[in-house]
């Protein structure tokens, strides 16, 4: 779930997580939740009380203001121009209605909730985000990602293997693998071809390390994973150097 959409995705996932269809006897479910530079939400909450009564620079009513700077200023410029051509108007009824009774509290996501922060984010800087998580009370696994508001266009494909580590990790944990045959899923198998189950050792190795300690010294530990809080870092830019950039407004 990514910025806004932490709101109302937890919401619809109310119910549906894997231990309670099992105990009504159903299969399959949501595994975990994670939540990637997004609002964590109570139920009563509304994105603009969430935000504490004040719209972002980026999301004025009735326009969107310096959105290559604010959403997509580490995306290549190709990708960053499409993305804002794509932009669309969104109900303000959705930002000031209650999001409804949360899921990401209920335990069944112990040990499987998970907060990615965009360490770069210029829409939610990453105090926020912090905010957002550490007033849950909660544990969560923690990981810090060396982008912007959207990593998974500044950084696709190592994003991608972040969230397939961390889908086997929930799938492990949650008892789904006694569930399911030998037979490799449709998704399973497009992955296979992609090679990217092939590199993702490679990733693990190469593309992560471990931070030390929080701002504070105490240690990171939140992470009930791993003990430990990472890092992801940005990939080249697909479409051209920096410099590149400057020429659609940044």
């Amino acid at each position: 779930m990514h910025s806004y959409g932490g709101g109302p995705g937890s919401a619809a996932a109310k119910g549906l997580s894997v231990v309670e269809r099992r105990q009504r006897g159903l299969k399959g479910g949501v595994t975990g939740q994670v939540f990637v530079a997004a609002m964590v939400a109570e139920g009563k909450e509304t994105a603009l009380g969430a935000l504490a009564g004040k719209w972002p620079d980026v999301m004025k009513p009735n326009s969107v203001q310096n959105a290559l700077e604010i959403l997509y200023a580490d995306v290549s410029p190709l990708a960053a121009t499409e993305a804002v051509d794509t932009l669309l108007p969104q109900s303000m009824t959705a930002l000031t209605a209650p999001f409804g009774p949360p899921s990401w509290s209920d335990s069944a996501y112990n040990a499987r909730r998970v907060y990615i922060g965009c360490i770069d984010d210029k829409t939610l800087p990453l105090a926020g985000q912090d905010a957002f998580r550490k007033k849950t009370g909660l544990n969560w696994i923690t990981r810090d990602a060396k982008a912007g508001h959207s990593p998974f266009l500044s950084c696709p494909e190592t994003f991608a293997m972040m969230l397939i580590e961390l889908a086997v990790k929930f799938q492990e944990s949650s008892g789904l693998d006694s569930e399911t045959t030998d037979q490799p899923s449709e998704a399973e198998e497009r992955m296979n071809a992609s090679g990217i189950y092939g590199q993702e050792q490679g990733y693990k190795a190469a593309e992560l390390r471990q931070l030390p300690a929080d701002d504070d010294g105490t240690g990171l530990e939140e992470d009930a994973e791993a003990g430990r809080r990472t890092m992801l870092p940005l990939l080249p830019y697909h479409g051209g150097d920096v410099d590149a950039r400057k020429g659609i407004g940044y």
